[in-house]
């Protein structure tokens, strides 16, 4: 049976009951959740103490920074490295945080599967896709649920940027008479 296990540096908020609980449990438990058997993870704390006293042969490995559910940031996780031991796993089960500026989907997309599928056809062949529509009609959405596989495997990034409606250019402007 193999396992994975990570560690963070801070103290637990609470205790309650020999139960500890608060963000730094909970974000131990996320990075746990990311990883894989066999592997061994830490916070950006722990990783800062321990590699001040790791013992001889023990290197560590970034793997950038990702956004892990119940967070509020992204936290950037390390892989420690013993000789004899395995080095290297599948990838992480999170979303990198360098890639895209759109929000984490909550709910499922159904109904727009053509959409989808040209979307994804059209970021195959083009490195910018521009989505544009009526406000509330689903453009954000539509980039989410997008081809999700390129933004953790090719990391090509997906970004939203809100454009200002033609009626209202201008509005804003300094005029000098």
């Amino acid at each position: 049976m193999r396992f994975n296990g990570a560690t963070s540096a801070k103290w637990p908020e609470t205790c309650r009951d020999a139960d500890y609980f608060g963000l730094s449990v909970n974000r131990v438990a996320r990075i746990r959740d990311i990883g894989h058997g066999g592997q061994t993870l830490l916070s950006r704390a722990a990783y800062e103490i321990v590699c001040q006293s790791a013992p001889d042969g023990m290197t560590f490995r970034s793997l950038d920074a990702w956004r892990l559910k119940g967070m509020p940031r992204p936290e950037t996780v390390y892989q420690v490295e013993v000789p004899g031991l395995p080095r290297s796993f599948p990838p992480l089960r999170a979303v990198s945080e360098g890639i895209g500026n759109l929000p984490e989907s909550l709910a499922s997309f159904v109904g727009r599967e053509e959409a989808v599928a040209q979307v994804a056809s059209r970021l195959e062949r083009h490195r910018l896709v521009t989505l544009r529509g009526a406000g509330c009609c689903g453009k954000t959405r539509l980039a989410i649920a997008s081809p999700t596989g390129s933004r953790t495997e090719e990391k090509r990034g997906q970004h939203g940027r809100r454009k200002t409606p033609h009626h209202q250019r201008g509005r804003n402007r300094r005029r000098d008479y």
